[in-house]
């Protein structure tokens, strides 16, 4: 199968430093391929470059098999590819399908004014391809976070995106809106849209990629099918490095306490420990140390 989006050997510098060293990646249609690394890895960068911000020095990018010259995110949208970043691009007084069709509003009339009707028919086609039923006429400030994020996802639709990049979509998420947002992502791989997938959350990338690529220090060290890969071996391939994902913060017993408030039961402060204290002003939070009993 041909990938719908792809960078072939793609090298990036900003001065003396590599962000991009000879990276390969493809995306095919109705495919969730994840993309992880420690920050610095390069994966922001290579995000830029199929956007359309950055030029890459070498290599290539390609959609459908033909090499696409992306000098500008306008270049970048008209070939189908929409990046949904972290920080949401929507304006809270607008509605619900003026934001979805935000920079290419239907006109009509001599003095071209906005076809409202046709805006949120569109709007409407566009959330309902994530089984979406938004009041095309609520102003997006009233919205949730999750609900922004399906606007914007909408935006795209509305646009005939191909490519979605979701960075790390779920970052701001409750527990049963990322399983709302998974389900948004199933209907799009069924329609045949081709999802990045950029998280640090390697147990969602367990669960929802299709394939996996590992950046590090600005080159693709990695490449995983489903089921092939755990998070301890994505965590391996990031750092260079054993790791054992399942076990991260636990330590041993870390024995008697080496710091203790006598006026308090159960407040001790043991070795390896960071024990946060809080409280209103004048709750007592804010005692001279003098207070507690440091022990032998």
């Amino acid at each position: 199968m041909i990938p719908l989006l792809a960078a072939e050997s793609v090298s990036k510098r900003f001065y003396a430093t590599l962000v991009l060293s000879d990276v390969s990646l493809s995306l095919l249609p109705g495919e969730v391929h994840a993309l992880v690394g420690e920050n610095g890895a390069g994966k922001s960068t290579l995000i830029k470059v199929f956007g359309g911000i950055h030029a890459p020095d070498s290599g290539r990018v390609l959609i459908d098999g033909r090499e696409l010259q992306l000098r500008s995110p306008a270049d970048a949208i008209a070939a189908g590819i929409a990046e949904i970043p972290q920080e949401l691009r929507v304006v809270p007084a607008l509605s619900v399908a003026e934001n979805v069709m935000l920079g290419h509003l239907p006109v009509k009339g001599p003095l071209s004014s906005i076809d409202r009707r046709r805006m949120r028919e569109a709007a409407r086609e566009a959330l309902g391809r994530l089984d979406l039923d938004l009041d095309p006429d609520r102003p997006v400030g009233m919205l949730s976070f999750a609900e922004r994020q399906s606007v914007m996802i909408a935006r795209a639709l509305s646009r005939r995106a191909r490519v979605l990049i979701l960075d790390e979509p779920t970052a701001a998420l409750e527990r049963h809106e990322v399983h709302a947002l998974f389900d948004a992502i199933a209907r799009l791989k069924g329609q045949g849209v081709a999802i990045l997938y950029v998280s640090h959350r390697l147990d969602e990338i367990v669960a929802i990629a299709d394939r996996c690529s590992v950046m590090r220090d600005a080159r693709m060290v990695a490449e995983f099918a489903r089921g092939a890969f755990g998070s301890t071996d994505l965590a391996r391939h990031m750092t260079g490095r054993e790791i054992d994902v399942e076990h991260a913060g636990q330590r041993p017993d870390p024995g008697a306490p080496l710091l203790e408030c006598a006026e308090s039961d159960g407040l001790s402060l043991r070795a390896g420990e960071i024990m946060g204290l809080a409280g209103l002003l004048g709750s007592g939070s804010s005692r001279p140390l003098s207070s507690y009993t440091r022990q032998p």
